[in-house]
C-alpha cells in the first residue's frame, strides 16, 4: 500500500478540503473510499454534498463506533511494521505533516490516550489529526485488538444453536433446526 499524498490546511474545513482534493484530482475513476472519526457523522453529510456530482462513486467507510485508540495504535504499528520486518505502507515525501506525526506524537502520562493540544500558538496543536485520520483507515480495514489484561479469563459460553433467522441449516445431508 502507498500513501501518495495529503491534504493539509490551516484553518481547514470540509468543503475547502474536498474542493482541494477535487482540484488535485479532478478526472479520478476509481471508487472514492472516504475514512474517519465516528464521532463527528454530520462531516459525511458535508462531505457528499462537497462530493456531488464527483467523476468518481464516493462510499463512506466510517464504523459505527471508534476503535479504542490502543487498538488502532496497534493496528497502524502491525501495518507500518509487519512481523516479516517488511513495511506494509509506504508513505511518500509529500505528506509531511502525516511523517511528523509520525515522529512527533506522544502519549500521555496516563499512556491511554494520546497527547492533543487545541492551543493556537502550541506547535504540538498541528500534531495528531492527520494520523488519527490515517488511523482509522488501517484500524477499519485492518483491525488489531489490543492484548487483553493479564488475569482475564474468557467467559464459558453455550453453544450457539442453529435458528431459522437465515432458513435452515443443513449439515452432513440432514436438515437441522426444527425440521
Amino acid at each position: 500500500m502507498n500513501v501518495l499524498d495529503e491534504i493539509f490546511r490551516e484553518p481547514s474545513t470540509i468543503e475547502g478540503a474536498v474542493g482541494q482534493f477535487r482540484e488535485m484530482y479532478p478526472a479520478h475513476r476509481g471508487e472514492l473510499q472516504v475514512y474517519g472519526d465516528a464521532t463527528t457523522k454530520s462531516f459525511y453529510d458535508t462531505i457528499r454534498l462537497a462530493l456531488r456530482g464527483y467523476t468518481a462513486p464516493v462510499r463512506l467507510r466510517v464504523p459505527l463506533a471508534n476503535p479504542h485508540v490502543k487498538d488502532r495504535i496497534n493496528a497502524v504499528d502491525t501495518k507500518l511494521w509487519a512481523q516479516d520486518g517488511k513495511p506494509g505502507i509506504r508513505i511518500s515525501s509529500r505528506c509531511p505533516e502525516l511523517i511528523a506525526d509520525f515522529e512527533e506524537v506522544m502519549w500521555r502520562p496516563n499512556e491511554k490516550d494520546l497527547l492533543k493540544s487545541t492551543k493556537p500558538n502550541d506547535p504540538y496543536a498541528r500534531r495528531t489529526h492527520i494520523s488519527d485520520a490515517f488511523g482509522y483507515w488501517i484500524a477499519q480495514e485492518f483491525p488489531v485488538m489490543a492484548e487483553k489484561p493479564a488475569g482475564m479469563k474468557p467467559k464459558p459460553r453455550a453453544p450457539m444453536q442453529p435458528t431459522k433467522v437465515l432458513g435452515d441449516v443443513v449439515y452432513r445431508g440432514h436438515t437441522r433446526g426444527g425440521r
